[in-house]
């Protein structure tokens, strides 16, 4: 399986395996060295409301083709409010994602699973998501309480 990294705020410039010119001899006797292109797929997520603090959403992401190499390719990512998630150090192939929406349970998708073909002219990719907050309980409105307040005056 391809060598992933998962990052929320990437910086290739400090990675020095990415930095232009770290290349040293070959390892231990071999004729050459290998630097494979990685891909990198974006999951955007947007249509989350202030008041759900902290809410999150979970994403589904799977290889579903690409090249020769048929490893296969699946993770979990999250997402928290109106935020992405970016996922670097893919193979090229065509990448489907999905949202859990069972999970976000207060809040409905527009559309379904989402898909990208990462290749080595096209090696970026960003799936953007949205939802709507269709549900204003919380679990299901039992806990809901409607105080009224009557005037207290002397009651003798």
């Amino acid at each position: 399986m391809a060598n992933m990294r998962l990052d929320k705020n990437p910086m290739p410039e400090q990675d020095p395996v990415l930095r232009a010119g770290n290349c040293t001899a070959a390892p231990g006797g071999a004729q050459f060295r290998i630097h494979p292109m990685t891909c990198t797929l974006t999951i955007s997520k947007e249509g989350w409301e202030t008041i759900d603090e902290y809410q999150s959403f979970i994403f589904e992401y799977r290889r579903m083709g690409g090249n020769a190499v048929d490893a296969t390719i699946a993770g979990t990512v999250t997402v928290q409010g109106n935020g992405s998630v970016r996922i670097s150090g893919l193979p090229i192939g065509t990448y489907q994602v999905s949202e859990d929406g069972n999970w976000s349970w207060r809040y409905t998708l527009s559309g379904g699973a989402r898909s990208a073909t990462l290749t080595p002219n096209h090696s970026e990719a960003t799936l953007a998501f949205h939802n709507d907050r269709t549900n204003v309980k919380w679990l299901n409105g039992c806990s809901l309480a409607v105080n009224n307040w009557a005037s207290t005056q002397n009651a003798n």
